[in-house]
């Protein structure tokens, strides 16, 4: 470079202001977006998608599975309902016109005055991918003839479901001689309807659309009894979830940071001991039943076990394969289920039901 080139150079305005900082942010925004990509890579590699909404089950009769309810949120459509899931796999339903399942053939129903169990839990006593005969309370009315099981389990429900549904038969006038609340820790996620229970119900969308039912839920406050809510059951979650595996990750971390916000646990506590208090003011004896065994679950038992609550671990290993219905569902199979009928009938007729029982 001669010395007129050199020259030339040197005379070059300097750069602006305003261009320093654009090229700054030119450079910023490089920077990010490759980093993004790089994680959006890196994620996929690992497995890690975008976020997914699966309604991909074939339910005949065709229709909707699940019919809003003003109070618990939803119940199941009365009659037969056959399920076909992915696999394929295949198994049917048969609910009353309460929306609750039947645990004996529906031709059987008549009025009885027979002293009733009521039994009231999530998917795992409801029995979902298992056809009616296969679930627990229909064995465990097999094996209890004097009495009249009904089987108030709910698909995704909570224990704020049963104790809406325990205050509305009482109301109506019916009294059982035993209630089962059966109780797992993810209970405790759905009784305050964390984000993490939202995303997570709506992953599993069994035949409703988005925003037309309303969960109910409780609000945690440390010096009063919890707060009814309701929310609607839908998901929004941070922007563009479903189409980034980056975002679906970030969005699951930061539900992970919320969770213990909600105090799930309190709740599901003071809802139990709502129970208690109800069961005691109408002469019910009430039975607790833990059906899953990791850590929160039998801390939850020995918490009412020391409060002079009944309580039982019915839970069987989830973790052997024949104890589920995998690879087609991870619900537990009709070998669970009985698993299940039997500690229970054992606990009732030890403790519960002595004279009562087929010897």
């Amino acid at each position: 470079m001669n010395q007129n080139e050199q020259r030339a150079v040197d005379q070059r305005p300097p750069l602006t202001r305003r261009k320093k900082v654009l090229f700054s942010l030119f450079l910023f925004s490089f920077f990010v977006i490759t980093l993004v990509l790089l994680a959006e890579v890196g994620l996929r590699y690992q497995a890690f998608r975008p976020w997914v909404v699966s309604g991909n089950m074939i339910l005949e009769p065709e229709g909707k599975l699940l019919i809003p309810d003003p109070e618990l949120g939803y119940l199941f459509r009365p009659g037969e309902s056959k399920i076909t899931i992915p696999g394929p796999y295949t198994f049917k339903m048969t609910h009353l016109s309460t929306g609750f399942r039947i645990t004996h053939p529906l031709s059987t129903y008549a009025e009885t005055k027979k002293p009733e169990i009521w039994i009231f839990g999530c998917s795992f006593t409801h029995g979902w991918s298992l056809n009616d005969e296969q679930t627990y309370p229909w064995v465990l009315q097999e094996q209890l003839p004097g009495y009249e099981v009904l089987n108030y389990g709910m698909v995704g429900g909570s224990t704020v479901q049963s104790l809406i549904q325990f205050r509305k038969v009482l109301k109506a006038g019916k009294r059982p001689a035993v209630i089962v609340l059966t109780y797992a820790s993810m209970h405790d996620t759905r009784n305050a309807v964390t984000r993490a229970w939202l995303k997570s119900r709506m992953t599993g969308s069994r035949g409703y659309v988005p925003g037309s039912i309303s969960l109910p839920y409780m609000k945690w406050s440390a010096d009063k009894a919890p707060e009814l809510l309701y929310r609607p059951l839908d998901y929004h979650g941070v922007p563009l979830l479903r189409y980034s595996a980056a975002a679906n990750y970030l969005d699951d971390k930061l539900n992970a940071y919320l969770e213990s916000s909600y105090h799930g646990h309190e709740i599901s506590r003071a809802i139990i001991e709502e129970f208690v208090k109800l069961c005691n003011a109408n002469g019910i004896k009430l039975v607790v039943a833990g059906v899953v065994s990791d850590p929160p679950t039998p801390e939850m038992l020995d918490y009412l076990r020391k409060k002079g609550i009944m309580t039982v671990d019915i839970s069987v290993d989830l973790g052997i394969r024949e104890n589920t219905n995998q690879p087609y569902d991870r619900h537990p199979s009709a070998i669970a289920n009985q698993q299940y009928a039997q500690k229970l009938k054992a606990f009732l007729c030890g403790a519960v039901i002595r004279d009562s029982c087929v010897k």
